[in-house]
Formats: C-alpha cells, sequence, structure tokens
C-alpha cells in the first residue's frame, strides 16, 4: 500500500500463472498441439482470474 498525495494506491497478487518455455533461440521446442493444449490452460486460468477479480470488486464497493 502506498500513498500519492491523497490517492492511496494497492497492489494485488495472486497465485494463478503459467510459465512454460516453447522455444529457444528462436527454434520452437514443441509441437503445435501442445501449444493449443496450454493456450487451453491458459483460457481456463484467465477466466478463473476474471472470475476472483469480479468478486474482489464486488466485495470492495459493497464495502464502501
Amino acid at each position: 500500500i502506498s500513498s500519492v498525495s491523497k490517492r492511496i494506491m494497492v497492489a494485488i497478487r495472486c497465485s494463478i500463472r503459467l510459465e512454460v518455455p516453447l522455444g529457444e533461440m528462436g527454434r520452437m521446442m514443441v509441437s503445435p498441439e501442445y501449444v493449443r493444449y496450454l493456450v487451453g490452460i491458459a483460457n481456463e486460468k484467465m477466466a478463473a482470474n476474471r472470475k476472483r477479480t469480479d468478486a474482489f470488486l464486488g466485495l470492495f464497493t459493497a464495502s464502501k
């Protein structure tokens, strides 16, 4: 939490993440099928993050 003049800024982090090396030095190391599989997982994580963010926003605005 930090304060800049009259504004208060809060950083919120979560543990939903995906780090997967796909290639190295310009060379793809995985198949296109595996990339599609990872995109599906990433989309699921993004949807879960959106759901959590919306829930947090709802609780935050209700507490005003």
